[in-house]
């Protein structure tokens, strides 16, 4: 249809060659210029996963698609008026969100590579058969796009644990569109903050800090506790400070509403889902103390977001803490902390299905070798 050839829109949709204006145009001209309908979308990512298709698994992570998350919610294409003719209602929106709470514990627990495609299959199947029934009322509605959101999320979070950053970036932007749909500022805020912070860790940081600053600035209009709007401010000092803006990264951080480490039962759901209140939040700030190379300022959050988290419950982000932590204080030239840290760290580190723990776990032994 494009007259393009096949090699040429491969390597386009891959990230592997510029786009140009006039592929572009194609597309337009022959797909329309609006954004696949949120279902349409989770489907076709979710099953290309489930089913390997090459085009969904060896995607590559691109700015352009992080370009794409800054588009207003007005501008996304209308899902189409539910036909069918059974109705759902709160009790499977319960269901729905049961489900998910436990798949994030194991992923919490064993990591992203155990059942990673299980979550697919849920979410391009089940999660879209939800989404494409009928309503008892828009409350339900919007909670449902809103657990749907959950779901994508973490099907992102296990893609990009398991070293998959294309198809994580791709389902993170699913998840964008359901959150959208929901009608949930605060949600739409929050994966819009997994957005920039994947980007500052892949190293594709041309739109970090605009996606973090519209995550904050989404956050505000949501009217949050001050708590949980802590979490946005920090991904804007994080990015800030990984692009080298580092006197804009301390501002930021300076007007951030609470850095305490006192636990607040005030998180919303869907970022409650992620471990205790504060972890997030003390953690995002070591990382931001990091990039601006101020180890010891990391090594005392992370010594704070340590005892946070709970070594069974959480096992992969607390194994990750101290393996930063064990850093830091290398860093810091207390070498002998260092490996009490790491020694402790390193039995879980290995035990744990995850992209993310195995690079760790290297890091520390190649930092010990090489001492």
């Amino acid at each position: 249809m494009t007259h393009f050839g096949k090699t040429t829109l491969t390597y386009a949709e891959q990230g592997k060659r510029r786009i140009t204006p006039e592929l572009v145009a194609a597309y337009e001209r022959h797909l329309g210029t609006g954004i696949l309908d949120p279902i349409a979308n989770l489907e076709h990512v979710g099953r290309g996963d489930v089913d390997r298709r090459s085009f969904i698994r060896t995607a590559a992570y691109t700015a352009g698609l992080g370009a794409l998350a800054l588009a207003g919610g007005d501008d996304l294409a209308r899902l189409a008026a539910h036909t069918d003719t059974s109705a759902t209602g709160a009790t499977t929106i319960e269901a729905l969100r049961r489900m998910t709470d436990s798949m994030i514990a194991v992923d919490e627990t064993l990591g992203g590579g155990v059942g990673r495609t299980a979550v697919a299959e849920f979410l391009a199947t089940d999660v879209a058969a939800v989404l494409r029934g009928r309503f008892i009322s828009e409350q339900v509605r919007a909670d449902a796009f809103s657990a749907a959101a959950e779901v994508a999320y973490l099907a992102g979070w296990k893609a990009h644990d398991a070293g998959l950053d294309g198809l994580a970036q791709r389902y993170y932007l699913s998840a964008l569109d359901l959150t959208r749909e929901s009608g949930d500022a605060g949600h739409e805020a929050f994966v819009l903050r997994i957005l920039a912070l994947q980007g500052c860790d892949v190293g594709q940081k041309t739109y970090s800090v605009r996606l973090a600053e519209a995550s904050r600035d989404r956050a505000r209009q949501a009217r949050l506790d001050p708590d949980t709007e802590a979490l946005f401010y920090l991904v804007v000092a994080r990015c800030q400070a990984e692009t080298g803006e580092h006197a804009a990264a301390a501002r930021t951080i300076a007007r951030a509403p609470s850095l305490n480490a006192e636990v607040s039962e005030q998180f919303p759901r869907w970022a409650a889902q992620w471990g205790p209140h504060k972890g997030p939040v003390l953690r995002q700030s070591s990382k931001t103390f990091t990039a601006m190379n101020d180890t010891a300022e990391a090594a005392s959050f992370l010594t704070e977001v340590t005892g946070i988290w709970d070594p069974a419950g959480n096992a992969r982000i607390w194994a990750l803490s101290m393996a930063e932590l064990g850093h830091a204080q290398w860093r810091n030239a207390d070498p002998a902390a260092a490996t009490s840290t790491w020694n402790t760290a390193l039995p879980v580190l290995d035990q744990i299905s995850s992209d993310r723990t195995r690079k760790q776990a290297a890091k520390i032994r190649h930092t010990l070798r090489t001492a």
